[in-house]
C-alpha cells in the first residue's frame, strides 16, 4: 500500500505545479509575440479610428449647416 500525503501538502504541491506550468506558458507566449508588431497594429487602429471620428465630426457639422440653410430657405419661400 502507498502512503498518501496529508491533504494540505497535496494542495501545496498542486499549487506549485500549476504555478510552474503558468510560468512556462507565459514564457512561451512572450517568446512568440512581436511586441513591436503589436504596438504598430495598435497605433494603426487608433489612427484609423481617429480619422473616422474626424470624418464623422465633419459630416455632422456639414449636416448641421445644411439644416440651417434649409431652415433659412423655408423662411424665404
Amino acid at each position: 500500500s502507498t502512503v498518501e500525503e496529508p491533504k494540505p501538502l497535496k494542495k501545496q504541491a498542486q499549487i506549485e505545479k500549476d504555478e510552474a506550468y503558468a510560468r512556462e506558458l507565459k514564457a512561451e507566449l512572450n517568446k512568440n509575440i512581436s511586441w513591436d508588431d503589436v504596438i504598430e497594429q495598435t497605433y494603426c487602429c487608433w489612427y484609423k479610428l481617429k480619422l473616422l471620428d474626424n470624418a464623422a465630426d465633419s459630416r455632422l457639422r456639414l449636416l448641421g449647416q445644411s439644416a440651417a440653410v434649409d431652415d433659412k430657405m423655408k423662411k424665404y419661400h
